[in-house]
């Protein structure tokens, strides 16, 4: 009876050390999921937010490229004004303009506008804004 009792005894310790040792592993393994989860959601908000400052800097570069065609097409308008052909022909302005701005991509719209041969008395206007009223508004809403 004795030897039965230290038996079970024994069986009993064996069994609450194997039921501690799972324990242990499902709380290191708790532990290491949590930190896993942490690292990805820290690496996700660290995503977003280069994504967000590359449209922002496209934005940016595409406002600059704009000025920059603006002030080319001004040059060439002085230009041409100043060897102006009474028989010039028309001339073709392409206009690009921001239509739509996601987190993974920019939307460009392309508009031409025609605009008549100079002529030798031209007056020199300043650029035209590249976005409209309503777009000009958005942007400052979106705050790129």
């Amino acid at each position: 009876m004795q030897v039965l009792e230290h038996q079970c005894m024994v069986v009993q310790q064996e069994f609450d050390d194997m039921l501690a040792e799972k324990e242990e592993t499902i709380w290191k393994e708790t532990a290491r999921r949590e930190t896993a989860e942490k690292k990805a959601k820290d690496a996700e908000q660290e995503l977003i937010r280069l994504r967000k400052e590359v449209m922002d800097l496209k934005v940016k570069m595409f406002k600059l490229g704009a000025k920059n065609k603006a002030a080319t097409a001004m040059l060439a308008q002085r230009e041409t004004a100043s060897h102006a052909d009474p028989k010039s022909v028309d001339h073709v302005e392409t206009i690009y303009s921001v239509a739509k701005a996601t987190a993974n991509r920019v939307l460009l719209k392309k508009s031409r506008k025609r605009k008549p041969a100079l002529q030798p008395a031209a007056v020199d206007l300043p650029p035209a804004a590249p976005f409209s009223k309503k777009k000009r508004l958005f942007m400052k809403r979106k705050s790129f």
